[in-house]
């Protein structure tokens, strides 16, 4: 793995990217604060240790009712299968990004996806993964309204995690997507996570 470095201030760059991790690293809403230890970036988990990164969408998915949407649906249960089936074979952790978003919206949705992952070491927040996130945006890759996109990536990034779990297919399980990022963040000197579906980290002995 290559050594991190400490990269140049993101002040002066994009206003949106900045107000979002202000909003990411403010104090946790009631409900969430205490619940989670957070993990410096670093103090960067063992190579010999997985430590899977799930998104907002695998949490989503998990708790939710059936959907309508056939595609969808099928989602949902690969994501329920693997967290029956996989999840103790790794050390999950979840990122401060992941717990600002699933703490938004009805207020009984929000307490099961916080129960869910309330076990969960959280990953903090960090300059170097605001400074990461800009880089996503200023370069072109994903535009700025999928800022919060490109802050799992940075965040994962800068925590040395080794996988990030999503159903975000547009902007995060996208092999052009992650071929640009990943050539950014070697410039920075970061390896970026391998960014997947809960139905590409299933093992080949799994049953269908």
């Amino acid at each position: 793995m290559l050594s991190a470095k400490r990269l140049p201030s993101a002040a002066g760059r994009g206003d949106q990217v900045r107000t979002h991790w202000a909003e990411v690293s403010a104090r946790p809403p009631p409900g969430m604060a205490g619940d989670h230890r957070l993990r410096d970036a670093g103090r960067r988990l063992p190579e010999e240790c997985p430590a899977p990164s799930p998104e907002t969408t695998f949490v989503s998915y998990l708790v939710a009712l059936p959907a309508r949407d056939l595609v969808i649906a099928a989602h949902q249960q690969v994501t329920r299968d693997w967290w029956q089936r996989r999840r103790t074979q790794f050390r999950l952790v979840i990122s401060q990004v992941v717990l600002h978003e699933i703490s938004a919206g009805d207020d009984s949705e929000v307490r099961k996806r916080l129960e869910l992952v309330r076990p969960l070491d959280a990953l903090s927040a960090s300059p170097d993964a605001e400074t990461l996130t800009t880089a996503i945006i200023e370069a072109g890759v994903l535009p700025e309204m999928a800022v919060r996109d490109a802050a799992h990536i940075a965040l994962a990034t800068v925590h040395g995690i080794q996988y990030l779990l999503t159903w975000n297919c547009r902007h995060l399980a996208n092999a052009q997507v992650s071929r640009r990022v990943a050539r950014i963040f070697s410039e920075h000197g970061f390896v970026m996570p391998i960014i997947c579906t809960p139905e590409e980290l299933f093992e080949e002995t799994d049953d269908d």
